[in-house]
């Protein structure tokens, strides 16, 4: 499976339409949770997709505003609930929660690829056929190849819409010989994003101090404004897009290391990190210190980058992406394996009590966590060059760190 997002350029007619449409899926969505909810009241069973499918039915009969939209966008909502309650009863996931339009993007799927027509009109223009939209022109700075499976047309904060189209179209990976094979180390952290065992490091962009300034200012315009009238719908839009700016900065930046760092290695390894709990509010004293160095860790988006390190290890045959227990890797020397707490003199300079090895503190990690990667590839224990799998059973495996027989865990 491939996907492809290119920015659409609908009419006025049609982003009405999409955002009434949208609007319809969710409130299929959450009246069918509803429905499920009372279902269970009554005799404490899940009733499941097809009876929901039938409630559809009724819902689409009753309302005549509903039939505006797309039956197939609608059923995909309710395709989406029935997997939310299956996860939650494999406890692979949280209860299903009911969406509220500040919330939740504007999401219209349409399921059946094989009657979705593309046409390219110029050399960055093309057109794709959507049910009850028509023709949808979005700009394409890319090839679409392979079957079209889905086409998703979606909504961020700052009223873009996308087309995001799914084909079933696999990238082709040249064999590797095991002498040329890489592997390569990756320490996360605040002052460098990412320093790989390789010698290379990165950083995702930051905002400056006259951004910073600049956000507080819409920021404290934003905040006296009156809630939900159309000046407050200004301010707010304001703020989303320098947040927009940034996140597709840093976006850009990930997309394009993890690329090359796939690219270049056949076995990755990173730190099992839990930005979570890294993350979490400090009470008492030294708060303020903890809430700037919890804002500088987010911005990082360590959890971002593993995903991308792992779709795109598993796109490519044979290769391998495992997550490292990351205790004692900063403390310990990569050449006589001596831990002492004391090895670090600071953030940036390792020097080993024992041996008197000195280097940078990020670097000597990246190499013990590469270390302790192809150590546990070596007993088996984390992955082997298969083919991925996204289904309930791997990723109860992932959950109970285990391996089916067949699907990789990444």
């Amino acid at each position: 499976m491939h996907a492809h997002r290119f920015q659409a350029e609908l009419t006025p007619t049609q982003k009405t339409w999409a955002a009434q449409a949208a609007g319809g899926n969710r409130w299929v969505y959450n009246e069918g949770r509803k429905f499920c909810i009372e279902a269970y009241k009554k005799d404490g069973s899940y009733p499941g997709y097809v009876a929901l499918a039938k409630k559809l039915t009724e819902w689409r009969a009753e309302h005549d505003w509903l039939k505006k939209g797309a039956s197939d966008a609608q059923q995909q909502s309710l395709i989406d609930l029935d997997n939310g309650y299956k996860r939650f009863f494999k406890k692979l996931g949280k209860f299903p929660t009911k969406k509220s339009w500040k919330k939740s993007p504007a999401v219209l799927r349409f399921p059946n690829g094989a009657n979705v027509n593309l046409s390219k009109l110029s050399k960055k223009d093309s057109t794709i056929n959507l049910p009850k939209l028509g023709q949808v022109r979005f700009r394409q700075s890319q090839p679409v190849l392979g079957r079209i499976r889905s086409v998703t047309l979606k909504r961020d904060r700052v009223f873009n819409w996308y087309v995001i189209i799914l084909t079933d179209y696999s990238v082709p990976s040249p064999v590797v010989p095991e002498s040329a094979r890489k592997a390569v180390g990756i320490d996360m952290g605040v002052a460098r994003t990412a320093t790989l065992s390789d010698g290379t490091s990165f950083n995702v962009p930051a905002p400056t101090k006259k951004d910073e300034a600049h956000l507080a200012r819409l920021q404290r315009r934003l905040s006296r404004r009156q809630r939900d009238s159309k000046r407050y719908g200004r301010a707010r839009l304001a703020v989303a897009k320098f947040h927009l700016k940034w996140q597709d900065r840093r976006k850009d930046i990930l997309h394009k290391q993890s690329s090359r760092i796939v690219l270049e290695n056949q076995e990755v390894y990173v730190e099992a990190l839990k930005v979570k709990n890294m993350t979490a509010r400090c009470k008492g004293k030294g708060r303020a210190a903890k809430s700037g160095l919890n804002k500088s860790i987010l911005r990082q988006g360590w959890g971002m980058f593993h995903e991308m390190l792992a779709y795109k290890s598993a796109r490519k045959d044979g290769n391998v992406f495992g997550k490292e227990n990351p205790a004692f890797t900063s403390q310990e020397c990569r050449k006589c394996h001596h831990i002492d707490p004391g090895n670090r003199l600071s953030q940036a300079v390792f020097l080993c009590l024992k041996c008197g090895h000195k280097e940078n503190a990020d670097f000597n990690a990246s190499h013990n966590i590469l270390v302790a990667g192809q150590a546990t590839t070596a007993r088996g224990r984390i992955v082997r060059p298969v083919v991925g799998g996204t289904s309930v059973r791997s990723r109860l495996a992932v959950r109970l760190k285990r391996e089916p027989t067949g699907v990789s865990v990444v």
